[in-house]
């Protein structure tokens, strides 16, 4: 498998002042990437803190910086994306971190909670294929063609052959737009909590260079 690259670069056309930089080449980095992940994943981080600040505080130390890509729209932070060789981790909770910030019961939970999500190579027992994760573009950016661009960037600023994603189901515009960029549906697995999820299926999606 490939190395990650770490160039940075203005992209052309309708996002021509979208500056895409590896996260590790920059300071506050960790700062733009808890507001991204908080804002994108708030509909789940909530069953753990209402308090926004508070959220981002508690995950800022969980990015493994070397994987993660920022956008920035006309020099504003506006999106994140993921991307390792599917046999590291690209995010890594520390419990004292969250209990620090949400409460010893709460952050506890969280750890053990999310580790299961997050902290897991080759889900769902799937090959471990190079994948793109962390996909999250702020809520006054979004529809801007900034996710397209971040992905495509990613992809072509890594010497993978062949990429995965998973997303759920419910998440039409995500699908479509995976879709666009050339994803194809590769495998799909039930929910065991549909009603605390809101969602039946996560779908895998593979795409080859």
């Amino acid at each position: 498998m490939g190395k990650l690259k770490f160039d940075t670069t203005i992209e052309k056309g309708e996002n021509k002042m979208l500056e895409i930089k590896q996260s590790s080449t920059f300071e506050n980095s960790r700062i733009y990437l808890a507001d991204f992940f908080v804002d994108g994943f708030y509909i789940w981080l909530k069953y753990f803190s209402k308090n926004k600040t508070k959220l981002k505080k508690a995950f800022a130390h969980i990015f493994v910086l070397e994987h993660f890509y920022v956008a920035f729209k006309d020099g504003n932070p506006a999106g994140m994306a993921a991307v390792s060789d599917g046999n590291t981790l690209v995010v890594k909770l520390n419990k004292k971190e969250l209990t620090k910030h949400l409460g010893f019961i709460i952050g506890r939970i969280a750890f053990y909670v999310l580790k299961k999500e997050f902290e897991v190579l080759g889900k769902q027992g799937l090959p471990r294929f190079p994948e793109v994760s962390f996909v999250s573009v702020l809520e006054k950016y979004r529809r801007q063609g900034i996710a397209e661009e971040l992905i495509n960037y990613v992809i072509s600023h890594t010497t993978y052959e062949k990429y995965i994603l998973e997303v759920a189901d419910n998440n039409t515009p995500a699908v479509k737009l995976y879709e666009k960029l050339g994803f194809k549906e590769y495998f799909r697995v039930p929910v065991k909590n549909k009603k605390q999820t809101g969602f039946d299926f996560y779908i895998y999606l593979i795409k080859e260079k």
